[in-house]
Parts: C-alpha cells; structure tokens; sequence
C-alpha cells in the first residue's frame, strides 16, 4: 500500500486467512486492521488504518470495500 500523494510505502505485509478488518470507532469512513509489516525493511507488529475520502457508490460501508480488497489478493 502506498501514501495517496507521496507514493511512499506505508505498508508491506501479507493479507492471511483470518485477518479481521474492523470498523474504527468514530468515524464510519475509516476501517483498521492488525498485521507483521515490513515496509521499513524490519518486521513489526503493526495496527493500521485506511481512511476514504468518501464512500464509493456500490458499498455500503468502507469496511465493506477493505473487505472485498484482502479477499481479492
């Protein structure tokens, strides 16, 4: 995963079976996940958060649209 405007790295990790992605609370357009990150050259254990800037049409929820993109990969 990529930084929308600077294209710098900002995740490197593997989507496994049973990763959960969870709703974060506070803001409904925004959806957090656990994983083990490498995108600075050394493994951590990692939380990380995707934010949208609105939520795309055909998905009622951006947690079902983080959904759709690990069963994808």
């Amino acid at each position: 995963m990529r930084q929308s405007k600077t294209l710098k790295i900002c995740a490197n990790h593997f989507v496994k079976p049973g990763m959960s992605v969870q709703e974060h609370v506070g803001n409904e357009k925004s959806c957090v996940w656990h994983a083990r990150d490498f995108a600075d050259g050394e493994l951590k254990d990692e939380l990380f958060c995707i934010r949208f800037a609105s939520i795309e049409s055909g998905y009622a929820h951006p947690l079902d649209l983080v959904m759709q993109w690990f069963l994808s990969c």
